[in-house]
């Protein structure tokens, strides 16, 4: 291999620490007061700049409230599109008769996974 391929491959950003329940929990309670920028689907310049706009703001209230090391805006939206895709796989995965517990949280729905449990008779076996 040349060393002008070499010089052309490009080279991973260092990865950031994966995010800590805590960190969830107050990204999840921050969505309600963001709903407006964080779920609309206008592609005008004034909605993508609101948009972006109440990004920036969820950002530093997230950073302001959480202790531990500061999260971008690229972060904060892949843990927001990892919430949604694991959501879609819990409702698919209930869908097939796994066991879950569902609750509504505004107008979707969030999936938490409990473990499987068997089903046990006070009648005796015959």
């Amino acid at each position: 291999m040349s060393s002008t391929q070499e010089n052309s491959k490009k080279t991973r950003a260092p990865r950031s620490e994966n995010f800590t329940p805590p960190e969830e929990a107050t990204f999840v309670s921050l969505l309600p007061d963001f709903r407006k920028y964080i779920e609309c689907k206008q592609t005008d310049a004034k909605s993508r700049e609101e948009k972006n706009r109440g990004w920036k703001n969820l950002v530093e209230t997230f950073n302001s409230i959480t202790t531990g090391i500061p999260r971008t805006e690229k972060n904060l939206r892949n843990l927001w599109d990892e919430i949604k895709k694991k959501a879609r796989e819990a409702d698919k995965a209930d869908k097939k008769g796994t066991v879950k517990i569902v609750a509504e949280y505004w107008d979707e729905i969030w999936i938490c996974e409990i473990s499987t449990c068997s089903f046990v008779s006070d009648k005796p076996a015959t």
